[in-house]
């Protein structure tokens, strides 16, 4: 006697399963890895946020200067997160002017190895 075997559909994990997972990645309700921080803005930026639209196109001359353990980009104070987020997207015909104003000297070496890293041109200035 032959038995009618019935395909299992969707596995182990199934279509709830992957709905479920994708709900934990992007944080629907107020959970998941975005909410937990452990995926960063610089994830939506990626994703087409305004922000990385603008930096993307910037090109010329961009002014760091680092002061204590503060760094100010073009006049703008910023974290070093936001350095290494906006170092990342730039073009590559940008050129930094690094000023150090009394800067705590692993902070300005931080900086420096950020330009290294993404091989970006600078020059380095002492403040007046």
């Amino acid at each position: 006697m032959k038995r009618n075997k019935r395909k299992k559909r969707g596995g182990r994990f199934g279509l709830l399963g992957w709905g479920a997972a994708l709900l934990l990645l992007i944080g629907g309700g107020g959970f998941g890895l975005y909410e937990a921080g452990v995926i960063g803005d610089d994830w939506l930026n990626i994703m087409g946020g305004d922000e990385a639209v603008d930096i993307i196109g910037e090109t010329g001359v961009v002014n760091l200067t680092i002061s204590g353990n503060e760094i100010s980009w073009n006049g703008e104070s910023i974290s070093y997160d936001e350095l290494v987020n906006r170092v990342a997207k730039l073009e590559e015909d940008v050129t930094f002017t690094v000023t150090d104003n009394q800067a705590i000297k692993a902070t300005y070496e931080d900086v420096l190895r950020v330009l290294e890293h993404n091989e970006l041109d600078y020059q380095e200035t002492e403040a007046l």
